[in-house]
């Protein structure tokens, strides 16, 4: 997506140097006044240098994203994680199991997001992304529910899908 429809461009970059500066922070252990404005600095620094030297264009126009949405997003990736742990422990103890390779259809068109719903999916046991083509993502399956691959689709993607679409409102 080309830039955000409801955010605008200094405010993206300010959730960016926020969320940078939180994770700079969170490696040191430390939320002190220092480590934060340190934090702050180094993080202006990476997202200056990265956009000219190896993005070649602005995180806004490549990455759009509302930070509104990244709480929702985490809570809905670890009821996932856990919910299909709960589903895959079964069969992963009684040894019998079965495994296809689907291809599941998804609407979203921004890049960054089909991986990170690619990698959301991996994440959650009984699922790995293995190939990603424009709007087709290849999934292997652990004990599958069903062939149809929009069904599949609709199983696998879930929630993530629509949480990263409202994302890029």
């Amino acid at each position: 997506m080309k830039g955000g429809a409801s955010i605008s461009k200094p405010t993206y970059y300010i959730q960016i140097y926020f969320i940078l500066t939180l994770y700079w922070a969170s490696l040191f252990e430390l939320f002190s006044v220092q480590i934060l404005i340190y934090g702050l600095i180094f993080s202006v620094i990476t997202v200056f240098i990265s956009e000219k030297l190896t993005l070649h264009d602005s995180y806004y126009n490549l990455y759009y994203f509302n930070i509104l949405n990244l709480p929702l997003y985490f809570c809905t990736l670890l009821v996932e994680i856990y919910r299909s742990s709960f589903a895959v422990i079964p069969a992963i103890l009684s040894g019998k199991s079965d495994l296809a390779i689907i291809s599941i259809p998804t609407n979203i068109k921004n890049d960054f997001q089909v991986s990170i719903m690619a990698n959301s999916i991996t994440l959650t046991p009984g699922t790995i992304t293995i190939d990603m083509k424009e709007n087709e993502l290849m999934i292997l399956w652990l004990n599958p529910k069903t062939s149809n691959s929009s069904a599949a689709g609709d199983i696998i993607k879930g929630r993530f899908e629509k949480i990263l679409k409202e994302a890029s409102k």
